[in-house]
């Protein structure tokens, strides 16, 4: 009795801090072919939630308010991409990552076992403390975001913002 209140006292807690209005962390952005390793099919409606960069603008504006889709993954830990990144180079010059498969893209979305960011986070998150929490499996709601900046590693790019709103359907009555 006494861990499921501890759990779900920790759980509370999260959740209210990484999503409330302030809450900052990193989102991964497709780029679009400007990084060697990242290169996603957009024809695809599997991945109409990947937030990505529009082509004639670029990334967005620093500042700039952006609608981040359910089913990105939102990482609280700089250390946790910064790791997720270095393994994802490790792995394609292992070559677990082929080169059809081989992109960022589809190791953020998991489209091989051997070449994706869930069997990364099982094997590094042992590194960390138990309690730390680093970031959460996929949004539930869209969130609106404050772009703060811009984490760029050889693999691919992170955007850096601050929650400004979880928008939650509202039901309507009929």
């Amino acid at each position: 009795m006494k861990q499921i209140m501890m759990g779900a006292f920790l759980l509370c807690t999260l959740a209210s801090s990484a999503f409330a209005i302030g809450g900052a962390g990193y989102v991964w952005i497709s780029t679009i072919g400007s990084l060697t390793y990242d290169d996603i099919n957009y024809g695809n409606s599997r991945v109409a939630h990947v937030l990505t960069v529009d082509p004639k603008k670029g990334l967005p504006n620093i500042n700039s308010i952006i609608v981040i889709e359910p089913r990105n993954r939102f990482f609280i830990d700089f250390n946790l991409i910064q790791n997720i990144s270095n393994e994802f180079i490790s792995l394609v010059k292992e070559g677990k990552c082929d080169k059809m498969k081989g992109t960022f893209s589809n190791f953020m979305l998991n489209e091989t076992k051997e070449c994706s960011v869930d069997s990364v986070i099982e094997q590094i998150i042992d590194q960390y403390p138990k309690d730390e929490v680093l970031y959460f499996d996929e949004l539930k709601y869209p969130i609106k975001a404050k772009v703060l900046g811009y984490v760029e590693f050889r693999a691919g790019v992170f955007v850096f913002v601050q929650v400004m709103e979880v928008i939650k359907e509202e039901k309507k009555d009929k």
